[in-house]
């Protein structure tokens, strides 16, 4: 029996994907230059699309890397000359935090426990401080920040650029881009592709940053933040892209309902909610719990994905650390209330 994946990523692909799939790959785009025309055309309908959907602001420029770890890189390579901040509330953050030490940066960090929340108000930023990074959503540990508490902390350093990790969170739910500078993910989460494809988000003063760096950024071609966002406006990338993932991302943009997205996404993390008592999460505030990645403490991992298997599911394992304490259910968009509904009812059987 094949079983209906709803680990934390890559994301369950719906039929509209699939077909979206089969219908690029029948054609010839696959065996294009990516400096032709058609391919062009993709990738400045991949970005046209991913703006109008989500409502970015026109002046927020719009370009891609590999993946969520590229983009971490771009991000410090091109905003951070000497030394960045970081909360750290999990795997993901941490791993942010140790891409500024190996190249080069002096990368602060503030790390509580784990399943306690980042208290932005408490953090002592020291002087010096080029750019603050906060993981958004914790994929690892189900951590997601309040976004009372990100525009505290915008307020409370409003001179310093602010770059946020969205990996597990863009898509799912409306957000107030103005929050960020620099905002980057990966499309294999909510918004339900094929992994393969990162984006960054960047405000005007991040660019503006970024070219004031000059020199002091030892970054490669393919990392220029204001060299590829000069480029993707004329729908070129320096280096041969995931065509397929930006045609598919065109595609699936163009049919995104945000505000109907966000409103399954909450009824969605609603029923693990009421299935669950407050204790079984890793993250014991409500406030702080991640709407997209469930990371639910439980007794005996293997029962609990034993008891989503005979129903028809696969779940997630916890991530590191948590691998033997924890288990991870996606309730991204391309995931059907119905869906929820049923594994938990398995899950939590007596």
């Amino acid at each position: 029996m094949s079983l209906v994946c709803l680990n934390i990523g890559p994301s369950l692909i719906s039929a509209e994907v699939k077909h979206d799939i089969a219908q690029i790959v029948a054609g010839d785009l696959l065996s294009q230059s990516h400096r032709s025309d058609v391919v062009c055309r993709e990738f400045q309908s991949a970005v046209a699309n991913l703006r109008t959907a989500l409502r970015i602001p026109e002046d927020y420029s719009i370009c891609f890397q590999p993946s969520a770890t590229a983009c971490m890189e771009l991000v410090l390579r091109n905003c951070v000359a000497e030394r960045s901040f970081h909360f750290v509330q999990g795997a993901f953050a941490s791993r942010w935090a140790a891409t500024a030490d190996q190249i080069g940066l002096d990368a602060v960090r503030y790390e509580r426990t784990w399943n306690e929340s980042s208290a932005p108000r408490e953090a002592r930023i020291p002087e010096g401080i080029e750019l603050i990074a906060v993981t958004h959503n914790e994929t690892s540990t189900g951590l997601m920040w309040p976004w009372e508490e990100v525009r505290a902390l915008r307020d409370l350093h409003p001179e310093t650029l602010l770059a946020i990790d969205v990996t597990s969170s863009f898509g799912a739910m409306a957000m107030d881009w103005t929050l960020g500078d620099i905002w980057f993910g990966s499309i294999q989460k909510c918004l339900g592709l094929p992994s393969g494809l990162g984006y960054v988000l960047a405000s005007p003063r991040a660019l503006e940053r970024a070219r004031a760096l000059g020199p002091r950024r030892h970054v490669a071609g393919w990392q220029d933040l204001p060299d590829l966002v000069g480029r993707l406006e004329l729908g070129q990338t320096p280096e041969t892209p995931n065509i397929l993932s930006a045609a598919l991302l065109a595609r699936q943009m163009a049919r995104w309902d945000i505000d109907a997205v966000e409103a399954g996404t909450l009824a969605k993390a609603k029923i693990v909610a009421d299935a669950l008592e407050d204790t079984d999460f890793f993250i014991r505030e409500p406030a702080w719990r991640s709407l997209t990645a469930q990371c639910i403490q439980v007794d005996d991992t293997a029962a609990w994905t034993a008891r989503a298997a005979a129903a028809g599911y696969a779940i997630g394992s916890g991530y590191g650390p948590l691998q033997g304490t924890c288990v991870r259910i996606a309730t991204f968009p391309t995931v059907s209330e119905a869906q929820v509904s049923e594994v938990m009812a398995a899950l939590t059987a007596r």
